[in-house]
């Protein structure tokens, strides 16, 4: 439980920074949330992912989001809709396919937080187009609780950190 407290401590401090009072291009990667076994190819968010996305975006709560993006699917929309409620930002939708285009589009948006919903083999994908090396596997299936922090000062990486909630 202590180390649980030391986590999420640590962990606000490092969302709280605010990206644009210091320069820095900050994006926040996460894998959409607990999704429902309908059968279907796009299902939506579970009970148990619709409470995922609302504790995420509490989350950052105190952060400054300047844009969402998310991928064709319910399940990444909707694990950002309560952020995209709550901030009165819109999600814009990319191309999980592309990382290395959709890595570059990130860090253009210098002094800027953004945040990034994606799923459990394109995430790890997108952070290692980020960070320029392949340091991330896609994650198990059941793995919803990850959460990427990428820090830039303009197009170079300053830190990568992960976390898990």
């Amino acid at each position: 439980m202590k180390k649980l407290c030391f986590v999420l401590l640590f962990f606000s401090s490092l969302i709280s920074l605010p990206a644009q009072e210091i320069g820095l291009t900050k994006i926040i990667l996460i894998r959409h949330a607990e999704k429902a076994d309908d059968g279907t190819p796009d299902p939506s968010l579970s009970n148990s992912g619709q409470l995922r996305a609302e504790r995420f975006a509490s989350f950052l709560t105190y952060e400054s989001i300047d844009r969402l993006f998310a991928t064709p699917y319910r399940r990444t929309q909707e694990t950002l809709e309560p952020l995209s409620r709550v901030k009165n930002c819109p999600i814009e939708l990319y191309n999980p396919g592309k990382p290395i285009e959709t890595a570059a589009k990130l860090v253009e948006f210098h002094g800027k937080t953004v945040v990034v919903a994606g799923h459990s083999n394109t995430i790890p994908a997108l952070v290692n187009a980020l960070v320029g090396e392949a340091r991330f596997t896609d994650m198990a299936e059941e793995e919803y609780n990850k959460i990427w922090i990428l820090l830039f000062d303009k197009d170079h990486l300053i830190d990568c950190s992960v976390y898990t909630y």
